[in-house]
């Protein structure tokens, strides 16, 4: 199974596990679902070690004009997910 796959693969497992176990709203299992798909293809695109590449997405959001909220939303959606 290559990296993608398996990073596309965990991301659906989570999803499901916030649905049947955490019964998270629809609304909010789509809103972790973008986060994730979006910061895993940051992570395509920028190789670097995974602590250095969580800060770079993280800067890189910043510089993208993105609101605290937004920002603070993915950044929850991650630390939920690791």
């Amino acid at each position: 199974m290559t990296g993608v796959r398996a990073t596309e693969e965990a991301i659906a497992n989570f999803l499901d596990y916030l649905e049947f176990e955490r019964h998270l709203s629809l609304n909010t299992r789509l809103s972790y679902g973008r986060d994730l798909a979006d910061y895993a293809r940051y992570c395509r695109e920028h190789q670097a070690a995974p602590r250095e590449q969580l800060l770079q997405y993280l800067d890189a959001m910043k510089r993208a004009g993105l609101s605290a909220s937004t920002r603070a939303r993915r950044l929850s959606a991650l630390k939920t997910f690791y």
